[in-house]
C-alpha cells in the first residue's frame, strides 16, 4: 500500500469514530441513582445502633451488649426485643426474681413475630400475657393465604412488608399524642395474672403495651419490637416513645441487648479463644515452613538386617566367656551329648568310662585321645582348647 493509501485508511478510521461518538453522546446520558444496599458495619450487626446513640446524646448510662451471661446489678433497665429461644423456665424465673429485686426488664411478645401456634413464650406465660391475632390479620389471610409467610414480620429487618401501621399513642402525661410505627399483626392480651397493670397502651386492634408491677421492678412488654430498629428509630415518634419505654420510677442504666442468639463456633473462637487461634497459626506456618526445607523424594526407609540363630548363639558364647562362664556353656554340650547317647543306645550307660569313650570315638571316627581330651575337659585353658572341645562333643552328638 502506497502513501496515499495509507493516508486514506487513517482519514477513515477518524470519520467513523468520530461519527460513533457522536452517535453514542446523543443517545445516552450520564446520571445518577440512589440503590438501598442496607446497613453495614456495625450497624449491620446491631440493629439497635441508632438507639444507642440516641441515648448516648442525652448522657443516659447504656451498654449494647450480644447476649446476657449474667443479669446485672439491680436498677438497671434491659431492653430484650429478642427472640430469647435460649430462654427457658427456668432462666425465666430468675428474671422475674431480678425484677423483683427493682430491676426493669423490656421484651417482645416473641410469638407474635411467627404465626407459630405451637410456639411457647416461657416468661409471658409465667406473668399470664399472650398474644392474639387481631382482624387485620384475620382479613388478610383470608385474602391471600400465601400471605402468611411472606409478611412475617422481623424485629431485626426493621419493619414488615406490608403490616406496619402509624398508631397514634397517649402517653399519660404528655399535652400531646405520640405517632408511632407499630405491627399490626396481632395484639396482646391479659389473662389471669397476679401482678397489677402499672400502664396499658391499646389502639384499635387491641393492647400493644402493657407493663407490670413485679415486687420492687417492672416487666414492659411490647407487642412489637420494630419501631427500635435502625430503620425505623428516626421516622415520626419512634424515639421518644422508646425513651418513655424504657423509663419507670427514676432513670436507670440500659442495657441493650441486640442479639441473644447462639453464636458460630467461629465466632465464639475469634472473641473468646483468639490467642490460641494466634498461637496454633503461628505453629503452622512454622512447621510448613520447615516442612518445606527439604530438596527432592524421601530417602526410602532401610530393611532392618535379620541375623542368623548362630550370631546370636555366638554373641551369648562371648558374653558368658568373658564373664567366667565358660563352665556352665561345656557342662550344657556334655549333658546334651550324654542325654543323646541315653535315648539312642541305652546300654552304653552301664560301660565304664574307658570302653564308653572307645565306642564314641569308634562311632564318630575321631582319635581316642581327642574324644577323651573332650569328654575330660571340664576346665578348659583358653578359648582356643575350649571351642576345640565343644566342636569334638557336637561332632559325637551328631555321629550317634
Amino acid at each position: 500500500m502506497n502513501r496515499t493509501g495509507w493516508i486514506l485508511l487513517v482519514l477513515l478510521v477518524i470519520a467513523v469514530s468520530c461519527g460513533f461518538g457522536y452517535w453514542f453522546f446523543t443517545h445516552f446520558e450520564k446520571v445518577k441513582k440512589e440503590v438501598e444496599i442496607g446497613f453495614s458495619g456495625e450497624a449491620a450487626r446491631n440493629h439497635l445502633l441508632a438507639a444507642q446513640h440516641f441515648f448516648e446524646a442525652y448522657g443516659i448510662s447504656i451498654n449494647s451488649v450480644e447476649g446476657i451471661a449474667r443479669l446485672p446489678e439491680q436498677k438497671t433497665t434491659i431492653i430484650l426485643p429478642t427472640e430469647r429461644l435460649q430462654l427457658g423456665v427456668d432462666e425465666s424465673k430468675k428474671y422475674l426474681q431480678w425484677i423483683e429485686n427493682g430491676g426493669h426488664l423490656v421484651v417482645a411478645a416473641t410469638h407474635g413475630y411467627y404465626h407459630e401456634e405451637a410456639r411457647q413464650d416461657p416468661l409471658l406465660d409465667l406473668v399470664g400475657i399472650n398474644t392474639v391475632a387481631t382482624q387485620f390479620d384475620t382479613e388478610a389471610n383470608e385474602d391471600d393465604p400465601s400471605d402468611e409467610d411472606e409478611d412475617t414480620f422481623n424485629p431485626a429487618a426493621g419493619h414488615g412488608r406490608c403490616t406496619d401501621n402509624l398508631v397514634d399513642v397517649d402517653w399519660p402525661g404528655l399535652a400531646n399524642f405520640l405517632t408511632i410505627t407499630m405491627n399490626d399483626r396481632a395484639r396482646l392480651r391479659l389473662d389471669k395474672t397476679d401482678y397489677p397493670v402499672a400502664l396499658k397502651l391499646t389502639d384499635e386492634y387491641g393492647t400493644f403495651l402493657l407493663r407490670l408491677k413485679i415486687g420492687k421492678g417492672y416487666l414492659t412488654v411490647l407487642y412489637s419490637a420494630g419501631f427500635m430498629g435502625n430503620a425505623l428509630i428516626a421516622e415520626n415518634d419512634n424515639a421518644i416513645f422508646f425513651w418513655h419505654v424504657a423509663q419507670v420510677d427514676e432513670q436507670h442504666p440500659i442495657w441493650l441487648v441486640f442479639n441473644d442468639a447462639m453464636p458460630s463456633l467461629w465466632s465464639w473462637l475469634l472473641r473468646n479463644a483468639w490467642s490460641a487461634l494466634l498461637s496454633f497459626g503461628l505453629f503452622l506456618l512454622i512447621w510448613l515452613w520447615y516442612a518445606s526445607r527439604r530438596f527432592g523424594p524421601l530417602l526410602p526407609a532401610q530393611a532392618t538386617a535379620r541375623r542368623r540363630l548362630l550370631e546370636h548363639i555366638e554373641a551369648a558364647g562371648r558374653f558368658l566367656w568373658k564373664r567366667g562362664h565358660a563352665q556352665r556353656l561345656y557342662k550344657a554340650v556334655h549333658h546334651g551329648l550324654m542325654r543323646t547317647v541315653e535315648l539312642r543306645h541305652p546300654v552304653w550307660l552301664s560301660l565304664s568310662v574307658d570302653k564308653l569313650r572307645q565306642r564314641l570315638a569308634e562311632i564318630s571316627g575321631l582319635p581316642i585321645k581327642q574324644v577323651e581330651q573332650a569328654l575330660a575337659d571340664t576346665q578348659a585353658r583358653n578359648e582356643h582348647e575350649f571351642t576345640k572341645s565343644i566342636q569334638t562333643l557336637e561332632h559325637i552328638r551328631k555321629s550317634l
